[in-house]
Formats: C-alpha cells, structure tokens, sequence
C-alpha cells in the first residue's frame, strides 16, 4: 500500500466520523424531544389514572355504586382479601353495594409506584377507609393494593384486575 492510498484511507475514516458525529448532533435533540413527548405522555396518562382513582373513593363515599362500577371495564375481575374472585360488573356491583346502615366516610388510595405499557397500565399502593356500621364508627382500616388498568378502544382507562388485602397501621 501506497502512503497515499494510507492518507485517502484516514480522510475517508475521519469524514465518515465527522459525518456520524454531525448526524447525532442533528439527531439527539430530536430524539430528546421524542422522549420528552413520550414522558408528557406517560405524565397526562398517571395523572388520569390518579384522578379516576379519587373519583373511585368519592363515588364509594357517596354510595355511589353505580358510578363506583363504571371504573371498571366489562370483564374485570377484583380479588378481594379473604375472599374467591369476583367477575364481572354485575358481581363487582354486588360486592361493592353496602349493606343497610353501613356507609363509608373516608377512602383513600395512594400509589407508591406506576408503570405503563401499551394499553395496559398498573398501580400499586396503599389505602385506608373508614366508616360507620348504622351509628357506630369504625376504622380507619389500613391496606395495600394492586390494580391493572386497561385502555379501552375509546381511549378511556378503566380496572381491569383490582386486588387488595390488609395490613398493619402505618407506623
């Protein structure tokens, strides 16, 4: 090889380091804001899954069950604790509607971590509810909980599997 061939060698090198540089220098802004998009994204989705969780524990202390229900998509299943699997929004309504003279006072429901994938999202965390047995008050009872969420074809998010279970009082 020829000193010149071994100089033509290194300048085709050094443009095509050059050329690579400049592309990811043109590039990484753009693809900072592809995940800057997506974490906006991601941000508005945990937002509207916080939201319907607050209106899942207002709707459960106004009695609302009907509403309370339509947090959950058609075929969802809750795993109550100490309890078999509940399908379906009918069973789920039934579950969830409160015997004469029981009524619920507070609800509360707090998410330690979130993750979302596609069109399925989950939540877990903890909560905590109060209430009253006709004059008589109780709790607050402690718990934790896991919740898958689901997107529906209309974009709306709603529990696909609820599960939760009791725990000690926080400390």
């Amino acid at each position: 090889m020829n000193l010149n061939a071994g100089n033509i060698m290194n300048k085709k090198f050094a443009l095509t380091c050059g050329l690579m540089a400049a592309f990811w220098f043109c590039v990484c802004p753009s693809f900072d804001s592809v995940l800057s998009q997506q974490s906006a994204d991601e941000k508005k989705v945990l937002d509207t899954l916080a939201q319907i969780s607050t209106q899942f524990s207002a709707a459960y202390v106004k009695g609302d069950i009907e509403k309370l229900v339509s947090f959950y998509t058609d075929d969802a299943v809750i795993f109550p604790g100490n309890s078999d699997l509940i399908r379906g929004k009918e069973a789920i309504k039934k579950y969830w509607t409160l015997s004469p003279g029981r009524t619920i006072t507070h609800h509360k429901i707090t998410a330690v971590e979130s993750e979302i994938t596609g069109d399925f999202a989950y939540d877990y965390g903890y909560y905590e509810v109060s209430g009253r047995n006709n004059e008589e008050a109780w709790g607050p009872n402690y718990g934790k909980y896991l919740i898958v969420w689901k997107r529906g074809s209309d974009g709306a998010w709603k529990m696909h599997l609820d599960m939760w279970n009791s725990r000690p009082k926080p400390e």
